[in-house]
């Protein structure tokens, strides 16, 4: 069952890709200094 391999490898390499984004949106956020104190709470 070569498709359901293929599908499964390529769900696992588009969540780790939109995780990665998704941290780094984060990090950027606080590198910028975009987030205020009180909003630290939303963030994590």
């Amino acid at each position: 069952n070569s498709w359901a391999n293929t599908s499964a490898n390529l769900l696992i390499w588009t969540e780790e890709q939109i995780y990665w984004i998704a941290a780094r949106y984060l990090m950027l956020g606080f590198e910028l200094e975009l987030y205020g104190p009180g909003e630290y709470c939303m963030v994590y």
